[in-house]
């Protein structure tokens, strides 16, 4: 039979080199300051209670997020083209119309912030009609040549747009997604 030694038992003392080796570890991944970004952060606060051993070998470090993809539920967006609908949105999001129908191309999200969403519409034909009411800081203009030309619009929460014989009204806006409705002029 072996004697014991002094001190901590066998599983303690493994804890405690366990929690010290991720202690140390996380102090060389930091920058000068205590952060990767050199920004004061707060200290670790380590439990003087023992973990068991096999939760620090099972610990994995998190993926980062993949980038995120335009999103709309897909038979709100079928419903556009009919001009019809009521479709929540984030940036990079193409709502398809009508052409015929609506004089009104696809509608391209461009962007989502500021409590504004930004549009890119397609106007087939020379003879376009593009307004903005009620949103005071509404901008919108309409460039192109004599087939096609391209309607941009940037508008707040409220905002109605009419553009040829369809109606956008920006319903909201808000952490990254607009809920546009739309409807026949």
């Amino acid at each position: 039979m072996m004697p014991r030694r002094a001190g901590l038992p066998r599983r303690t003392r493994l804890s405690l080199t366990v929690i010290a080796a991720a202690a140390v570890l996380t102090g060389c991944a930091r920058g000068e300051h205590g952060s990767a970004g050199g920004a004061p952060t707060t200290p670790v606060v380590t439990s003087a209670t023992p973990a068991p051993a096999s939760a620090a070998a099972t610990a994995t470090p998190t993926p980062a997020s993949p980038t995120p993809r335009p999103t709309a539920n897909r038979s709100a967006l079928k419903a556009c083209k009919s001009g019809k609908c009521e479709v929540t949105v984030t940036r990079g999001v193409d709502i398809p119309v009508d052409a015929r129908r609506f004089q009104v191309g696809t509608i391209n999200v461009r962007s989502i912030d500021d409590h504004q969403v930004s549009l890119v519409i397609t106007l087939p034909g020379s003879a376009n009609r593009l307004d903005c009411q009620s949103d005071e800081d509404c901008d919108s203009s309409v460039v192109g040549g004599t087939n096609t030309n391209t309607g941009n619009v940037t508008a707040h929460a409220g905002a109605v747009i009419t553009v040829n014989r369809l109606v956008i009204q920006v319903v909201s806006v808000g952490n990254g997604s607009a809920v546009l409705r739309l409807k026949p002029a």
